[in-house]
């Protein structure tokens, strides 16, 4: 399986807060053929983190970036298809930055791991 992960899965894997994910959703996550990360969630965490919404010392960083390179997490960047994808979303959700990663996740058959319920609205397979 080829699994997108979600700003808030990786932001919890990222700070040891990985006992909020199920069982499931670790599983899919050891078990995975690959891993990605969009560039929207790097966005996303640097401007939680410019707002001091996000508390992420030196420490977290090198713990993130760590844990990407040990679980072989790929950057998914954002192609223009992705966001003429977003284009066509219903208007379940409006965060900006998870209606590209449902657009990313569409565009590039990618299921995303994702504890966000409004996500199963739409024509991806979530897991959690």
């Amino acid at each position: 399986m080829r699994i997108l992960i979600d700003t808030q899965v990786i932001i919890w894997l990222a700070t040891g807060a990985e006992a909020r994910l199920s069982r499931a959703a670790m599983r899919c996550f050891h078990e995975a053929d690959e891993l990605f990360l969009s560039i929207v969630s790097y966005w996303e965490i640097a401007i939680k983190r410019g707002i001091r919404k996000l508390r992420w010392e030196e420490r977290e960083a090198e713990a993130f970036e760590r844990g990407l390179r040990e679980n072989q997490i790929q950057e998914l960047g954002i192609r223009r298809v992705h966001c003429d994808g977003v284009v066509v979303l219903a208007r379940h959700h409006r965060d900006p930055f998870d209606r590209m990663i449902i657009a990313q996740a569409q565009a590039e058959q990618l299921s995303i791991l994702t504890a966000d319920p409004r996500f199963k609205h739409y024509d991806v397979k979530v897991v959690w």
